[in-house]
């Protein structure tokens, strides 16, 4: 889907406004460019949203111990020094407030710090018994010597599983109460990574995430064979590591990978699933050709493969095409050529009857491009090929392509390197 029904637009928006109401601004992963394709896991993100906004609270969504701040709108005598009063006097802030919601059976209690975080001039923690109805919390201060009794009640809005907005209830006018409480949950298990990449790299395959947590202690790396019902831990890497390269790998089967991060909280969920088939089979050469072209029309003059009484003097164009089993990539200097005791290529004289050998235009194709199969061949490298005057007759000439600079698309070396010759002939060939 290329675009957004403009309804769901409005709706999006809507939300995304809403949660500016927390104690930070809501963020999203994603970035959207003209033309995009709008993911699954974007949705999700949507998605989950809407849902926190309009699910009722269970006491499992409260479950656990939280990092917040308390706020009021006043500034009276009284109030303990930790409350904070804002230059205009409008609010006061407590800050590193600790909530804690345990929920044991039936019985479900609400544990705070020190000093009271809804009670500004209470120096007490609280720990009390709670009740949830609907989206609302109910709870209650003991009685101390100075004062009574106190109950509370506040609205709660989940804007997300990790951020919850406390409102008050009608609070008494009488008695110097919170109004507003923001609270992130502390015991979180870090977010999942997210865009992995796979790719095979030779006989390994590496698989790469997006960090999209703070803190972590490291990353589970799952894998499950073709073969394999189940997932299983395949290796884990320390925090902030974003790669992993599998070794034990087989050919010819499709592995498919996921990853999750880690910390003292527990295990995030899993990122998406992403597979390879692994390429077992390096690339072999299939057939040497010689090929001589007019110089003028670019058309084919003599096409060979007996190399054993190869032409003393050969026209402009000419090349050796050297047919790979697929396609194929190169490294610089993946060719190397002797003749006796010279090594090429070079310019050199091979005798005295000669005054030139492989040309130095041979050099140049090194590095040149491995283009796509050829007549359904596989891959094809032209190594140009020049003589500017005669070899010497009877010359042997060794060619050698060096497996280690030539692998295929799955980055699958040669097993070997591979070896040509041809000697020229013995009669004149015009020379």
């Amino acid at each position: 889907m290329g675009f957004l029904n403009s309804s769901l637009l409005v709706l999006i928006l809507t939300v995304f406004l809403a949660e500016r109401s927390g104690a930070e601004d809501f963020k999203i992963n994603t970035k959207f460019l003209p033309g995009d394709v709008v993911s699954a896991d974007v949705f999700n993100q949507i998605f989950d949203l809407l849902e926190n906004r309009a699910k009722t609270i269970k006491n499992e969504s409260l479950e656990g111990s939280w990092a917040c701040q308390s706020f009021l709108g006043n500034q009276s005598s009284g109030y303990l020094s930790s409350w904070v009063q804002s230059q205009d006097g409008l609010l006061s802030t407590l800050s590193d407030v600790q909530l804690t919601f345990a929920v044991s059976n039936s019985t479900t209690i609400l544990n705070t710090s020190t000093p009271h975080p809804f009670l500004p001039k209470d120096s007490r923690s609280l720990s009390s018994t709670y009740r949830l109805l609907g989206n609302s919390i109910f709870f209650m201060t003991p009685a101390s010597s100075s004062m009574s009794a106190v109950r509370h009640s506040f609205k709660i809005d989940l804007i997300s599983s990790t951020r919850f907005l406390g409102t008050a209830i009608s609070p008494d006018a009488s008695i110097a109460s919170v109004s507003h409480i923001f609270c992130d949950k502390t015991d979180t298990v870090p977010a999942p990574p997210s865009l992995p990449v796979i790719s095979q790299n030779g006989t390994s395959i590496t698989i790469t995430w997006t960090d999209n947590s703070q803190g972590e202690l490291g990353f589970n790396i799952y894998r499950r064979a073709s073969s394999e019902s189940e997932f299983i831990i395949q290796s884990t890497v320390s925090e902030d590591v974003v790669s992993y390269s599998d070794f034990m790998v087989s050919g010819n089967e499709t592995y498919f990978y996921s990853v999750s991060a880690t910390n003292d909280n527990g295990e995030s969920s899993k990122s998406k699933v992403v597979s390879i088939k692994s390429d077992a089979t390096p690339p072999v050469v299939s057939s040497v050709q010689f090929v001589q072209n007019d110089p003028g029309t670019g058309a084919v003059l003599s096409t060979t493969s007996d190399f054993r009484s190869f032409p003393r003097k050969v026209v402009s164009n000419s090349r050796f095409n050297i047919s790979f089993s697929e396609t194929v990539l190169s490294g610089n200097d993946f060719i190397e050529c002797s003749a006796g005791n010279i090594t090429c290529p070079v310019a050199v004289a091979f005798s005295a009857t000669g005054d030139s050998g492989l040309d130095s235009s041979l050099q140049s194709g090194r590095a040149r491009y491995f283009g796509p199969g050829f007549e359904g061949e596989g891959a094809i490298i032209s190594i140009p090929y020049y003589v500017g005057s005669c070899l010497a007759p009877g010359l042997t000439i060794s060619v050698t392509l060096k497996s280690d600079l030539i692998k295929d698309l799955s980055g699958l070396n040669m097993l070997e390197d591979f070896v040509f010759e041809f000697t020229t002939s013995t009669s004149s060939d015009g020379c």
